[in-house]
């Protein structure tokens, strides 16, 4: 009764367990892209770590949840916004206090942050990823699908892989340039389709272990409708690679798919 004076959203722990995160995620098929809020500064932590829920969470893939090129989900026990992107709640757990409604947990449609491409394009060599928590985060154009990088670039450990930024809008990118080595997963019928906002822009080939390449794609027109604001999204697809034995790969520590060592536009 004395807490319930004030806010208790902003003054107190509500579910400092985040028991409430069972009845978030029960019943609901979430997309292979959804993250869980570790904390303000782990705002983007996987789901696994979450040990609360994942029993409950089921397998990730799938389901209703309509994302754009640009967007996540993302579940929280917190009642205030975490990170810098744009999100807008979907689903939620509340419970009455006296005259307040209690968030308990959310689950959001996020909206990444881009940030401009510096010049004609950016390097991935030479980074650090400090906290090994974060999915991404640490670098402003690496979104999903990356995880550690070495002294050469960022390794693709996911089927799928997107990197995200902003180009000036009076100066449409015509073509992306993809530079990159590749791991023993390269193969006879093994590629890389390369999509831009959500367009299909072709393949590239898949190099070998040790292999390194440049390959580039033209962007289509039609790749300027679907997003806007002169943001762009660069998804790379891996085909005639099986996700599950990349899946167990990585998990008995293969470093990943692809290396992505720079990426350029014109």
């Amino acid at each position: 009764a004395a807490a319930s004076v004030g806010d208790v959203d902003e003054n107190w722990d509500v579910d400092g367990w985040w028991l409430s995160g069972r009845e978030l995620v029960e019943g609901e098929q979430f997309p292979a892209r959804t993250i869980c809020v570790d904390s303000e500064v782990r705002s983007i932590s996987s789901c696994s770590r979450m040990e609360m829920i994942t029993p409950f969470l089921g397998e990730l893939g799938g389901g209703d949840v309509a994302l754009g090129e640009d967007q996540y989900v993302a579940l929280s026990r917190f009642p205030y916004s975490v990170g810098e992107d744009t999100c807008v709640p979907f689903r939620e757990v509340t419970r009455g206090l006296y005259f307040q409604k209690l968030q308990l947990s959310h689950a959001d449609i996020c909206t990444a942050t881009l940030v401009a491409l510096p010049g004609q394009g950016v390097s991935f060599a030479g980074l650090i990823k400090e906290d090994p928590v974060l999915l991404w985060g640490w670098n402003p154009y690496l979104l999903w699908g990356w995880g550690e990088p070495d002294n050469a670039g960022v390794w693709m450990v996911e089927p799928e892989a997107s990197i995200g930024f902003t180009v000036p809008e009076s100066g449409q990118a015509r073509s992306v340039e993809i530079t990159g080595s590749g791991s023993p997963f390269s193969g006879e019928g093994t590629s890389l389709r390369v999509f831009v906002n959500g367009v299909d822009a072709g393949t590239i080939p898949l190099p070998g272990a040790g292999e390194a390449q440049t390959s580039s794609v033209a962007v289509p027109e039609s790749a300027w409708s679907t997003l806007g604001d002169a943001r762009v999204i660069i998804r790379l697809q891996a085909e005639g690679v099986d996700p599950a034995a990349l899946e167990a790969a990585i998990d008995t520590g293969d470093l990943g798919l692809f290396r992505i060592e720079s990426l350029g536009i014109s």
